[in-house]
């Protein structure tokens, strides 16, 4: 990876996202995007806010937050997603973390965390990724990758 940081949106309405950007676009659920949506960014990241075992070929990441998943709901597709193509990611609040590195590590996997701060701060070790910028009222929120590049094109 180049010493420039990757910086990626993700919003519940995939309108407030310029196109032509990094994106993490959510699959399932209220606020799932579209293809059309999707397509319109560079690269894409996918995940799901109800994970199962069967969507871990379409997503490599689920959303682990209050009113979505849980981290003992989240563990059969992080762990499906591990064996499968050793790329899972769980986005959880920096909060949730000590507790998701604690089911991860006791389950044998490797998971990519990327985690939310919302208060500015871009740096969280061991992160994947980290959420510093958005929340339930921003029209998007704003990430940073530390780690591998699984972005893809849509």
């Amino acid at each position: 990876m180049s010493a420039e940081r990757i910086h990626f949106y993700d919003a519940a309405n995939p309108g407030n996202v310029p196109s032509g950007v990094y994106a993490a676009v959510c699959i399932d659920g209220d606020f799932a995007w579209s293809q059309r949506d999707a397509d319109r960014m560079a690269f894409v990241f996918r995940y799901v806010v109800h994970p199962t075992v069967a969507k871990a070929h379409l997503a490599r990441g689920v959303d682990i937050e209050n009113g979505d998943a849980t981290i003992a709901e989240a563990m059969p597709f992080l762990v499906a997603r591990h064996h499968q193509y050793g790329d899972a990611t769980a986005y959880c609040d920096r909060a949730d973390l000590e507790e998701l590195r604690f089911t991860v590590k006791k389950a044998g996997i490797v998971v990519f965390e990327w985690v939310a701060t919302l208060d500015g701060t871009q740096e969280v070790p061991g992160a994947w990724a980290v959420q510093y910028q958005g929340g339930l009222r921003a029209p998007f929120d704003l990430s940073v990758l530390h780690g591998v590049n699984n972005f893809h094109r849509p």
